[in-house]
């Protein structure tokens, strides 16, 4: 069959389907992605964080950084300009765009394989002289992410959260399975490298499965055109983000300040903060992964786009307070308890990226609402801003409190991104304060029952620690139904639509 003819058939498809339909049968599969994630990156860090120690995890976050700064260059952001192109795709455009984007990938391995010594000798023998060989060994297997890429975006341009699921989890189980394999035979760092090229192996293969698409040996810049603006713009946004994190292994993992730490030590004591502190951000990075898609698909809909982000506000905002609420009290007692107190210098960067991500969770819907709009330069602008403050002010925060300066850093960084909300009402109508007003006033009160019960009975073992949290749970969940009942109804309504739309409708796809 004719590929053009094909797209068109399943654009056809989609057209015919309800918007609702499509939201719930995509939030159900990232809800069980999201979940099924956790549940390997957990079950796998437990494992992983008593054979491998903080030094392996930084040596590995600091390699990986230096591979994914120069892989901005090889993408150019035209996959996100793909998915908010309001037309079809056709096949020339996907080609040249493949080509483009192995051709750079191409490219930028070569210069990091020249460069990788350089880049070691910065750290000052931070790191091992066999960086060089894993930063190579990165380098190279990131192409492979590259040649997959056109199959990823035209499933996430059609909704079709299944085939995703499915690619992503089976390269995430590889990875960590993999990883875990290596550890136990004592290969330290080296087996999260192999892990993770073993990985992106086992991803690419998936996806060119799920997705084929008539490749060909086309190229032409005309065709990139339409997309370039747009790409370009996005892209630059992507540096400016990296440039910002790029604080933490090239500045923390070279100077790690007082405290007595390594480099390598820091950023594996802030990795692992802003990892476990991920939990409360689940739900928004669920929402935000399909919120861009989706409002691009209502740029001309403004009164269906506000109900859609009012929703996904709540979602969000209830389900990273309820997070915060527990984890918060519950820290000391959790890294000690699950995850071995060899982790508790981490505990003032763990507090501190709980609010951190809980912020970026919020605000990343606002944002992402913006960029499918097409307002590209805040979206660019903002990020350049935040590069330059989160420097400017990580370098005497580290200084003065050690490696958890960078994420002190980070919160008040952060706190800018609430401007996105301002700048949002230009396109649709809604009051933030009405949405955040109640989750806020129901995790305070929770969190400061945990905290009170914790005080008068100390937790001792992980028994303790699960009869606590659910508890706590108990108690954000009543609380929520008795000052937002109308809310968590007409949401319990939907989760109950996704798992019947998932259980009787899966052969529809």
């Amino acid at each position: 069959m004719d590929y053009s003819k094909k797209l068109s058939e399943n654009q056809t498809m989609l057209d015919h389907k309800t918007l609702k339909s499509l939201i719930i049968k995509g939030v159900g599969w990232l809800v069980i992605k999201r979940i099924l994630t956790q549940i390997i990156l957990t079950s796998s860090s437990l494992i992983l964080v008593r054979i491998l120690f903080p030094q392996d995890f930084g040596i590995f976050v600091i390699i990986q950084f230096l591979v994914t700064i120069f892989w901005v260059f090889a993408d150019l952001g035209l996959g996100r300009a793909l998915i908010q192109k309001k037309e079809e795709p056709g096949v020339a455009l996907l080609q040249s765009v493949w080509w483009t984007q192995v051709g750079l990938g191409l490219v930028v391995a070569g210069i990091l394989w020249l460069a990788s010594p350089l880049l070691v000798d910065y750290y000052d023998g931070h790191l091992p002289e066999k960086a060089i060989e894993w930063i190579r060994i990165l380098a190279v297997s990131q192409i492979l992410v590259s040649m997959s890429g056109v199959s990823a975006v035209l499933l996430e341009r059609r909704l079709d959260y299944k085939r995703i699921f499915i690619a992503e989890i089976s390269g995430l189980f590889v990875t960590q399975g993999s990883s875990i394999a290596f550890a136990f035979f004592g290969l330290g760092t080296v087996s999260l490298v192999f892990g993770a090229v073993i990985g992106k192996l086992t991803v690419i293969i998936a996806y060119l499965i799920l997705s084929p698409w008539q490749w060909g040996f086309h190229f032409d810049i005309r065709d990139l055109r339409s997309v370039l603006y747009f790409g370009v713009s996005f892209q630059a946004t992507i540096l400016f983000s990296i440039a910002n994190g790029a604080v933490i292994p090239l500045y923390v993992g070279r100077f790690p300040g007082p405290g007595g730490w390594s480099g390598a030590q820091a950023v594996g004591f802030v990795s692992f903060a802003s990892g476990v502190a991920a939990l409360s951000g689940a739900m928004g990075e669920i929402i935000n992964q399909f919120i861009f898609p989706l409002m691009s698909r209502l740029q001309e809909k403004k009164l269906l786009a506000t109900e859609y982000f009012k929703r996904a506000l709540w979602i969000v905002t209830v389900s990273a307070f309820g997070a915060v609420s527990l984890l918060f009290p519950l820290a000391r007692d959790l890294i000690s308890i699950v995850y071995t107190s060899n982790w508790l210098p981490a505990l003032p960067a763990f507090y501190l990226a709980l609010v951190q991500i809980t912020l970026m969770a919020v605000t990343s819907l606002a944002l992402y609402t913006l960029l499918a709009f097409g307002d590209t330069r805040f979206y660019r602008n903002m990020h350049f801003f935040w590069t330059v403050l989160q420097w400017g002010l990580t370098i005497p925060l580290v200084l003065l409190f050690g490696f958890w300066g960078v994420v002190l850093a980070g919160v008040l960084v952060s706190l800018t991104a609430l401007f996105a909300f301002r700048r949002l009402k230009r396109y649709i109508n809604f009051s933030y304060a009405n949405i955040v007003g109640a989750p806020l006033l129901v995790a305070l009160s929770t969190g400061l029952l945990v905290f009170g019960l914790i005080n008068v009975f100390p937790i001792d073992n992980f028994f303790q620690f699960l009869l606590v949290s659910v508890f706590g749970g108990s108690i954000y969940f009543y609380l929520t139904y008795f000052f937002m009942r109308r809310e968590l109804i007409q949401n319990i309504k939907i989760v109950k639509e996704i798992v019947s739309d998932l259980r009787f409708k899966k052969n529809a796809d």
